[in-house]
């Protein structure tokens, strides 16, 4: 009886209490450390140029060659890749297979990166006479903020950034001896007229760039579309009967001429330039449809100039004012915070350019079927060419 009526002792939480402050410290102290690793990653960005070099056709060269032949070639590739960088102030962070990635870290990283994309000929001839083999590369360049990380098992940093990613997607559009870069790296060069301006694609995860070729403009930078092979042959098929169909219906009406009897042109085959011609009016009306109800100043003209990679300074003393599109987010300021250029991320914008692409495809299908829209036409058949905006777009873009 004694031992029911003893008074319990009562359960402390001092111990459960001492382990939540110590969890909450903990917690805390995690919570500063974050907070001084995060200030840390932020002060680590800096500018700096990041390069793609590429050996072109290495696959195709190692299902051709015994396998002393392309590892030395590969080995010699990045040996003498690796010693252009360090003569010219770069530095090899990392090599990937065939491709030897690299960044300009100094003061003067846009000009050391410029003096290595002038040297490629000769790079290209180096490596002709080492290898005793044709050897070609394409780079991809780029600049801008970037974070240099640490890993485990690594003693190179690996920097991290959009300039990165930018210049990875950029690479892709790159063929043999050639050279891509974006707006940015550009606007930053002195050297603006050896680069020439082929396309503002959309990068996946970052948006439409400008994209810009040193030396000449033989790369499309555009938006592309896969297909499944099936698909593709299938569409290869029918266009080889259509231009079948078209060649055979020419000559029977060349035939028909020789013979001099008038071809019932109601029942042939249909030549397909009215129809072609036909699709470009729609597209075109489609677009000046877009345009129209958009009710913006200046709007062709920036949708324009969005297509040669440029922009327009707000200029109140010259007129250049534009303050509806501003508002309405049409435009937005570039990098440098001088001009306005054509907002990639608005949805009219974005269906307006998506239609300029596919009339652009429309017209060089119908010049190479058919020849000239109209033989008086003295300018380019694009939607770069102002005169073609004014004639067959009908708006005035100088």
């Amino acid at each position: 009886m004694d031992e029911v009526l003893k008074r319990k002792k009562p359960k402390t939480v001092n111990a459960d209490l001492e382990s939540l402050i110590l969890k909450k410290e903990e917690i805390e102290g995690i919570e500063k450390q974050t907070a001084q690793i995060r200030k840390q990653i932020s002060n680590s960005f800096h500018e700096c140029v990041v390069m793609f070099v590429d050996l072109v056709n290495s696959t195709e060269f190692k299902k051709d060659h015994p396998e002393p032949d392309w590892i030395l070639r590969i080995k010699l590739f990045v040996n003498v890749i690796s010693k252009y960088a360090k003569e010219l102030g770069g530095d090899v962070v990392k090599i990937i297979g065939d491709e030897v990635m690299i960044t300009f870290n100094r003061d003067e990283m846009i000009n050391d990166a410029t003096s290595f994309i002038m040297r490629v000929s000769e790079i290209e001839t180096a490596l002709k006479r080492i290898t005793k083999f044709e050897t070609q590369i394409k780079i991809a360049l780029d600049t801008g903020p970037v974070c240099f990380l640490k890993y485990d098992g690594h003693d190179a940093p690996d920097p991290q950034g959009v300039p990165v990613d930018r210049c990875a997607r950029i690479a892709k559009f790159c063929k043999a001896s050639t050279i891509l870069t974006s707006e940015v790296f550009f606007s930053k060069s002195e050297i603006k007229d050896l680069w020439h301006f082929v396309g503002k694609p959309l990068l996946k995860g970052i948006g439409n760039v400008s994209v810009y070729q040193f030396k000449e403009a033989n790369v499309k930078a555009e938006d592309s579309i896969s297909v499944p092979e099936s698909r593709y042959t299938e569409l290869c098929n029918s266009e080889k009967e259509r231009d079948l169909l078209k060649e055979m219906n020419v000559k029977l009406q060349k035939q028909c001429n020789d013979a001099g009897v008038k071809p019932n042109i109601k029942n042939s085959v249909d030549t397909g330039k009215e129809s072609a011609w036909q699709k470009i009016k729609d597209s075109i009306s489609d677009i000046k449809e877009l345009i129209k109800k958009a009710d913006i100043s200046n709007y062709p003209r920036f949708l324009f100039l969005n297509q040669i990679g440029e922009g327009e300074e707000y200029n109140k003393f010259t007129g250049k004012t534009f303050d509806d599109a501003i508002e309405g987010g049409y435009v937005e300021l570039d990098d440098n915070e001088r001009y306005f250029t054509l907002n990639s991320n608005h949805k009219r914008n974005q269906k307006i350019n998506y239609l300029l692409s596919g009339l652009q495809k429309k017209i060089d299908d119908f010049v190479e079927d058919f020849g000239a829209l109209d033989e008086d036409d003295l300018f380019e058949y694009s939607i770069r060419s102002p005169e073609f905006w004014d004639k067959y777009i009908g708006y005035n873009v100088k």
